[in-house]
């Protein structure tokens, strides 16, 4: 059952991809969808409880995320500022909410900040040297790409486990040496 989950997530992805790329805007439908395809993966692997407790700590990462953001705004612009759709797009918010049982809080932290950074340094070569771009930036077409990366390396890698933090960890330590 798992990989017939993943398959719909990955053609999900696939169509959140394209359209983020030619419309900047994406279908609010595919989010409950994408939501529900990682979330019943989650819970064939990791049962229920677990899963849940790994969304919620995912989604609390994200409320600080976003809290943080809010904060440097409105100290930056010193007013108030409304985030939504005038900093980040609100099917960027949705599909960071639909990702969070897609993986563990360490793997979704490596995601998230990597996926950030490469789709900002991307997207500014992109402004810097192409002619009338959108200010938009394409960040969960982008963060698609990532993810549907991330479900690859699941399955060309004994070693990479989404919901296991193992592999990362490996990875980060590997440095120290």
């Amino acid at each position: 059952m798992v990989p017939a989950s993943d398959i719909l997530t990955v053609l999900l992805l696939l169509i959140i991809v394209v359209q983020d790329f030619r419309y900047r805007q994406i279908s609010w439908l595919l989010l409950p969808l994408l939501f529900l395809a990682l979330g019943f993966r989650a819970v064939v692997s990791l049962g229920f409880q677990e899963a849940g407790i790994l969304s919620l700590k995912n989604a609390a990462f994200l409320v600080i995320q976003f809290a943080a953001l809010y904060v440097f705004y409105f100290l930056k612009e010193r007013k108030q500022v409304s985030l939504l759709n005038h900093k980040i797009g609100a099917g960027d918010v949705l599909f960071f909410i639909a990702i969070c049982p897609a993986m563990s809080l360490l793997n979704f932290l490596f995601y998230y900040l990597l996926g950030v950074a490469c789709t900002l340094a991307g997207y500014l070569l992109v402004r810097l040297f192409a002619k009338n771009t959108s200010p938009e930036v394409p960040l969960a077409g982008c963060l698609s790409l990532a993810m549907i990366l991330f479900l690859s390396t699941h399955y060309l890698s004994n070693n990479f486990d989404l919901y296991r933090d193992d592999f990362i960890i490996g990875f980060l330590t590997s440095w120290r040496q």
